[in-house]
């Protein structure tokens, strides 16, 4: 039976599965959400939150990186394996959306 979750408060604009965990379903939003679902257990395991709007994610073949776009042109990058909500690393892309 398929299960809904209902992490974000706007519009889920990606998502994508971890190459290293087949369980690990990330999405983001444009409420400036990004949400890790475990999808064996069917929960939330962790969130990222930001003022971004994100559009696209997709995720490093190594698992530890998470590359994100959001509306404003700009991309960043998430070092997974750290407890700050913080990208490791962002730039302006392209102006506005």
């Amino acid at each position: 039976q398929p299960h809904k979750f209902e992490a974000h408060s706007a519009a889920c604009c990606g998502v994508a599965w971890s190459a290293v965990n087949h369980h690990l379903l990330v999405s983001a939003a444009a409420d400036g959400s990004i949400v890790f679902y475990d999808t064996t257990r069917l929960a939330v395991v962790r969130t990222l939150c930001s003022d971004q709007s994100f559009t696209s994610l997709a995720f490093a073949p190594d698992g530890l990186h998470l590359a994100c776009g959001a509306a404003d042109g700009s991309a960043c990058i998430f070092d997974l394996r750290s407890s700050d909500d913080s990208p490791l690393w962002s730039t302006r892309a392209h102006d506005g959306p």
